[in-house]
């Protein structure tokens, strides 16, 4: 029980550390530039824009009212450095009567992580302020004709009110490593969370991203304590892989997998069909479920070489035990072909679009022949 409460501590410890913020203080801003050729166009720009800044050994420290229209204005406005020289320049912020000391010293970022910080701000608002929602979309046997599972689909609402997709918010997150890291826990405990508050009795399938794992013991014991503290079955629980481009070691995600796997957890792997590195993912993987991307899926009636991927995957599920799932199915037309071609499971706006309240059936499937 000891050991159990110490774990339990330590995992709400590790949640109340704070995301990555913006100073939103006046202050120095302090750029370490080692190519004198940016260091020269950067004290062009301050000249030109009459800004306070003084030369202090090799760095330029700039007084700032506002850090974050500062940055906004020397990338997107006067496009003074591109991506590959961001990295190369580096920032460390002190506001106001702030010290320059070792502390403060580890602070130091690229001016290319910082942007990113800026541009992805929106992101940390909605993680910081806990304003993540998970909609569910109902994955259909198409067999029995009833709902099988949901898919647990992010959406955040902004500081404004407005709606962030969940496009975007992994969009957003996958170009900072710590906001993945942070989105994926925040994700996987609000699927869980609302999937219980809402009395869901069907397997729930949860986005997955590889490349936020760079802490695996803490990811898995995140996963651990969340299902057992809400009193969930594993074996109702799939983790869908999404994002497989960047899938280095795969041999390790396989090791991590199969740990999920041990407690009863299942495994589905996102948009198969859509490139080498999915169909690679597969081989390595052996997931239980394969969701075929829609794109493949649309007008799939009327695209014979799409069908013939189709078939494919279908002879590949079959003969090695996995479900194919068809996703972002819309029209009657890609209903029916799927149907023909013996899939097991169907998601798409034919039958729902997400919904923060899940519907609880679908309408049968003999009224729309």
């Amino acid at each position: 029980m000891k050991d159990q409460t110490s774990i339990v501590q330590r995992h709400e410890s590790e949640r109340q550390q704070v995301l990555p913020q913006i100073p939103s203080k006046k202050g120095i801003l302090i750029f370490g530039l080692m190519v004198q050729y940016l260091k020269d166009r950067l004290m062009n720009y301050l000249y030109e824009n009459k800004l306070d800044f003084k030369l202090v050994s090799e760095s330029i420290h700039v007084r700032l009212s506002n850090l974050e229209d500062f940055i906004v204005n020397v990338i997107d406005e006067a496009k003074l450095f591109n991506e590959i020289e961001m990295e190369t320049v580096t920032l460390l912020f002190l506001e106001e009567d702030e010290a320059l000391d070792f502390e403060t010293f580890t602070n130091t970022q690229t001016l290319c992580k910082l942007y990113k910080l800026i541009k992805a701000k929106d992101l940390i608002y909605i993680l910081n302020h806990k304003t993540l929602q998970t909609y569910f979309q109902p994955i259909i046997d198409i067999k029995k004709n009833e709902i099988f599972a949901y898919e647990c689909l992010s959406r955040g609402i902004r500081q404004n009110g407005s709606i962030m997709s969940s496009q975007l918010i992994f969009r957003k997150a996958s170009r900072l490593n710590d906001l993945l890291y942070y989105l994926d826990r925040e994700a996987r405990e609000s699927a869980l969370t609302n999937a219980l508050a809402n009395q869901i009795k069907k397997k729930i399938f949860i986005n997955f991203i590889p490349t936020s794992i760079y802490k695996p013991e803490t990811s898995l014991r995140d996963t651990f304590i969340w299902t057992e503290k809400l009193g969930l079955d594993p074996n109702k629980i799939v983790f869908e892989i999404i994002e497989t481009e960047d899938i280095v070691d795969k041999e390790q995600l396989k090791t991590y997998l199969d740990t999920y796997r041990k407690y009863g957890f299942e495994i589905a792997i996102d948009d198969i069909g859509n490139g080498y590195s999915s169909l690679s993912l597969l081989s390595h993987i052996r997931p239980e479920y394969i969701k075929v991307n829609m794109e493949l899926i649309r007008d799939i009636d009327k695209n014979p070489f799409n069908q013939s991927i189709f078939v494919a995957l279908g002879h590949i599920a079959k003969e090695n035990g996995i479900k194919l799932l068809a996703e972002g199915v819309e029209t009657k037309e890609e209903l029916d072909f799927c149907i023909s071609k013996d899939v097991d499971l169907i998601q798409g706006f034919y039958f729902s679009k997400p919904t923060l309240i899940p519907i609880k059936s679908i309408k049968p499937l003999k009224e729309d022949i």
